[in-house]
């Protein structure tokens, strides 16, 4: 028979390095699963996000065009080069951007994306555009893509692939 000593010896013993291994194994496998989604996951975040800012920073434009706010012309420039980005400008291209929004590390413009300075035409009768904008995003891996055209009334239509 064991002692009191000997009994609360024994109970205090710990984990045995087998146990330790399983949990360890365990682990393992639970974030190989996991990791994949995860950064699917982020992936798709980070383009969903970056999407979501082009439109509303096509809606502020249309808008401050539509008041002609400032008494000015406004208009887009859309660079897709080295370091893909967008502005909105005041008083066409001739003068300072307004505010500059670089895509977030990788996600880039697809070849479909219209290039160039897009004059917006102000006043609430008038249409904004002469031609449609068509913008499209993509992961750098090709994985996710995402399509934004802003027609020439100012309808922004986005068709998401993911």
């Amino acid at each position: 028979m064991l002692d009191a000593d000997q009994k609360r010896r024994e109970s205090e013993r710990g984990f045995s390095l087998t146990e330790l291994i399983i949990v360890i194994a365990i682990v393992g496998i639970i974030a190989t699963l996991g990791l994949p989604t995860y950064f699917k996951y982020r992936k798709q975040s980070v383009i969903n996000g970056d999407s979501s800012q082009v439109v509303e920073y096509f809606r502020e434009g249309l808008a401050r065009a539509r008041s002609q706010q400032d008494g000015s012309t406004w208009a887009f420039n859309i660079v897709n080069g080295a370091s893909d980005y967008y502005a909105l400008v005041k008083d066409n291209a001739t003068s300072t951007p307004i505010a500059v929004t670089y895509l977030s590390a990788g996600v880039e413009f697809t070849a479909t994306t219209t290039v160039g300075v897009l004059n917006i035409a102000g006043g609430p009768t008038l249409t904004p555009l002469s031609a449609n904008i068509n913008l499209g995003l993509k992961t750098t891996d090709g994985e996710f893509t995402d399509e934004i055209t802003v027609d020439t009334s100012g309808k922004i239509i986005r068709a998401k692939n993911y």
